[in-house]
C-alpha cells in the first residue's frame, strides 16, 4: 500500500520497522526501530509500539514452546495479550500519521470497544462464594 508521497505504509507488524530502517520515510536506522525510545520521531509513542512489538513476538513464539513450558505458564503469559493490544492502539494514536483520519478512528473504535466492554465485564463479574474467578472449561472429549 502506498501513501500520498509514494512511500510504503507497511500495514503489518513488520512493515513500519522495515520501512523506517531503510525506506522512504524518516530514516531511523536499526537502533531507531529496535531500541525502544531511541528514535527521534515521536520517541515516546514509537517506543511504546516497539515494546508492544517485542511482547507480541514473545507471545506469538510461545505457542511453539507451550509443550515445554506447560499450559499453566502459557496461559499466564497470554494475559499480556491485552497489554500488547493497548500498546498497539496507543502507538497508533500517538505516532501514526493517519491517527486523525475518520477511517482509522472508526477502525480503532470498532475494535477497541468490544474488547474494552468484554474486559470490563470479565473484571467486574462476580463469582459464587467459595469458587475462584476461573471456571474450568471442559475438554472437547468431555462435552459429549
Amino acid at each position: 500500500e502506498l501513501d500520498a508521497d509514494g512511500g510504503d505504509r507497511g500495514g503489518t507488524l513488520g512493515g513500519p520497522p522495515l520501512r523506517w530502517a531503510g525506506g522512504s520515510h524518516p530514516r531511523q536506522g536499526l537502533s531507531g526501530v529496535a531500541i525502544p525510545f531511541e528514535t527521534s520521531y515521536r520517541s515516546f509513542w514509537t517506543g511504546l509500539g516497539i515494546v508492544g512489538g517485542y511482547l507480541a513476538a514473545v507471545l506469538g513464539l510461545s505457542f511453539y514452546i507451550r509443550g515445554w513450558i506447560g499450559p499453566k505458564l502459557w496461559r499466564q503469559l497470554h494475559r499480556w495479550t491485552l497489554v500488547v493490544f493497548v500498546l498497539g492502539v496507543i502507538h497508533t494514536i500517538g505516532a501514526g500519521t493517519d491517527a486523525g483520519t475518520l477511517w482509522l478512528t472508526a477502525i480503532l473504535v470498532a475494535t477497541a470497544t468490544p474488547i474494552a466492554l468484554l474486559t470490563a465485564l470479565r473484571w467486574l463479574s462476580t463469582s459464587e462464594p467459595g469458587q475462584g474467578r476461573r471456571r474450568r472449561i471442559p475438554l472437547p472429549s468431555e462435552q459429549f
